[in-house]
Formats: structure tokens, sequence, C-alpha cells
């Protein structure tokens, strides 16, 4: 069975602090926030394409706010 992924929220997002390495806040349905050890944080997407797996980042937090993503 597939884990269950709660929908991340603003103050998730901003409380996010940089580690060492990049790390991911994963909102569902192949969603995600990369926080790079720099502190930027870009949203990315993991897709499939022609049977294979496909990741696009399509901007940066807080340019693409949570409301603008696209959302299950």
């Amino acid at each position: 069975m597939a884990k269950r992924i709660i929908p991340l929220v603003p103050k998730q997002i901003d409380n996010a602090n940089p580690k060492d390495k990049p790390y991911t806040l994963f909102d569902g349905s192949g969603l995600y926030l990369e926080i790079a050890p720099t502190g930027s944080k870009l949203w990315k997407i993991k897709t499939g394409l022609n049977g294979k797996a496909v990741r696009l980042s399509f901007g940066k937090y807080p340019d693409i706010s949570l409301a603008k993503t696209i959302r299950p």
C-alpha cells in the first residue's frame, strides 16, 4: 500500500531550513519542493513520459506560491 502524503501548508515551507544536503518536502501526486543547502526552494514534479521517469522544475518559492502550484 502506498504511503499517504499530507499536502503541504505555507507554514511548513516557510519553516523549512537548509541542511548540509538537499532535501525534499512532498505535496503529493509527484509534486515536491526541493530545499538546497543555500536555502533556495525549487518546485519540481516527478512524472512519467514514454515509460521513463521525468523530473521537471517550474519555479522557485516564493515566486511560485503554494496556491499557484498544480495541486491534485
